[in-house]
């Protein structure tokens, strides 16, 4: 395969990934792949570990990726490195709602709400932004 066969299918790869078909990622990693995850210490060794894991992980996320690009910094006769940037946008299904700069909550989920506050189902609680507090309770309601 030559190096802009190899660029191009990464890059294919990326795109069906942020699809939500991660099949040609799983097909195209290495049985002994570290994966490095987004969440801190996120560390998954080996092909049947991370395709276990990504299995489990079901969601209505939607992508849109823009500003793509890629630079090969090494190549030899069956592999090259390749680095890609690219910039991602985040579409999440309707029926979550932003509460929190860090948090997306599923108001089927919602017990009750207090100042700044949901209490969930499952006993835990989740901070609701201060500004956005009135907005974001009626958009809760709404929901239920």
């Amino acid at each position: 395969m030559n190096t802009t066969a190899m660029v191009t299918r990464s890059i294919s790869i990326l795109r069906s990934y942020y699809q939500n078909d991660i099949r040609p990622f799983i097909d195209a990693m290495h049985e002994d792949i570290y994966w490095y995850g987004p969440c801190e210490g996120q560390i998954i060794h080996t092909k049947k570990a991370l395709k276990q894991a990504f299995m489990q992980e079901q969601n209505d996320l939607t992508f849109e990726l823009y500003d793509l690009k890629s630079e090969l910094l090494w190549k030899d006769k069956n592999s090259c490195e390749v680095v890609v940037t690219f910039l991602v946008d985040t579409f999440y299904p309707d029926q979550l709602v932003r509460v929190h700069k860090s948090y997306l909550l599923n108001p089927l989920m919602v017990k009750s709400m207090k100042r700044f506050e949901a209490a969930m189902v499952d006993g835990s609680s989740v901070p609701i932004s201060t500004r956005k507090y009135v907005e974001i309770k009626k958009e809760i309601s709404e929901k239920l």
